[in-house]
């Protein structure tokens, strides 16, 4: 729901929801160089309108493969990173293919013959 808020309102707290590169961005916009909300609205969508996430498909995250010196840890959280950008994810996909990505080892392969019962 918007709120019905005068343009001179809105733009000077504007800046006050703003923090690191977008606060920068716009304290160094020339002075009076906003004449309304929707200048300001445009100015703003034209400069970070590429900031927004993208979204990957699940086939990004069959290329995360744990490292040979790696540790699992670090691998959950490199794969975890790029699970939190697929959108709808099964969580059956997801530990499948973290089982799958897992270096070869005892490990992954006590996983993949538990699969049946895991998944």
């Amino acid at each position: 729901m918007a709120l019905d808020v005068p343009d001179a309102i809105g733009c000077c707290l504007f800046p006050t929801t703003l923090k690191g590169v977008a606060l920068r961005w716009y304290s160094a916009l020339p002075s009076k160089s906003i004449n309304n909300w929707e200048n300001l609205e445009n100015m703003f969508l034209v400069r970070f309108s590429t900031s927004k996430a993208q979204y990957k498909s699940t086939h990004a995250l069959q290329t995360v493969r744990q490292g040979a010196n790696e540790t699992l840890c670090d691998f959950l959280n490199k794969f975890f990173d790029e699970d939190l950008l697929v959108r709808d994810l099964d969580p059956q996909v997801s530990l499948h293919l973290i089982i799958d990505g897992l270096k070869e080892g005892p490990f992954p392969t006590s996983l993949a013959k538990q699969r049946s019962k895991i998944i």
